[in-house]
């Protein structure tokens, strides 16, 4: 008795230029007539339909010309601040830099403004790790292109510091890290013995006082009495406003 089940339909998900170039009868069926062929002397082409052709390049150039999202630029900018090779870092600060100096009250209208928003606590997190880094030993401050990162760092939190509704987005557990961070970054600059790095101290002093005038208030205040070194913290605080005055 002769079957009456058909071919099985293709798979979903499958493009139908990947079915066309796969789904090739092993032998003619007994009812299908085999179509003539041409002369050996004539050369034959095959080429899936034209339609199919065209949905496939279709595909293929949309993947192509797809555009990378805003999200994923300020993303790779901000991972590329802790590139090991100082000039790469310094040109990712430079694009964080550029997008800071939009005014705060123009920046909800600039869409790298809000993609920058949106990662904040990335930024100083990836700022924070870069200083540990570069100010790990105070005598790598001396080559140029280290002592440049060094002042392109600073300059970004002090143009961070110029937007509130950014520094006000920032946990407590995020400010804990960039105020102890450069609170002994304050301390190490100030006590060295060469000019340009002292220098140096006077410009982190400034983000310090900026970051508790501009910083949300309740983490500050959690910063502050959640510290076990409170006393120490008043000495530093202390020492800030002197070397302020100093200055």
């Amino acid at each position: 008795m002769p079957s009456r089940l058909g071919r099985p339909a293709a798979r979903a998900g499958i493009s139908t230029y990947a079915n066309n170039a796969r789904d090739e009868p092993s032998a003619p069926r007994p009812h299908e007539t085999e179509p003539e062929r041409p002369p050996p002397s004539q050369p034959q082409f095959t080429q899936p339909p034209p339609t199919a052709r065209t949905n496939g390049n279709h595909v293929r150039q949309e993947v192509a010309e797809a555009p990378i999202q805003a999200s994923d630029d300020i993303t790779i900018t901000i991972s590329s601040i802790l590139s090991s090779d100082p000039s790469r870092s310094v040109d990712a600060l430079k694009m964080i830099q550029k997008i800071l100096s939009i005014s705060p009250e123009a920046g909800p209208s600039s869409a790298h403004y809000r993609d920058l928003a949106e990662h904040t606590e990335g930024l100083i997190e990836t700022i924070t790790l870069q200083m540990a880094h570069v100010f790990e030993r105070p005598e790598d401050l001396l080559p140029d292109e280290n002592f440049r990162l060094a002042k392109h760092l600073i300059q970004t939190l002090n143009n961070f510091c110029d937007h509130s509704f950014l520094a006000e987005s920032l946990t407590v557990e995020i400010l804990t890290s960039l105020l102890e961070e450069l609170t002994l970054r304050l301390l190490e600059t100030d006590d060295s013995t060469t000019k340009k790095i002292k220098d140096l101290s006077k410009f982190i002093n400034m983000i310090i006082l900026r970051l508790f005038a501009t910083g949300r208030r309740m983490s500050i205040f959690r910063y502050v009495t959640g510290n076990q070194a409170f006393p120490m913290l008043t000495f530093l605080l202390a020492r800030c406003l002197l070397c302020c005055c100093r200055s």
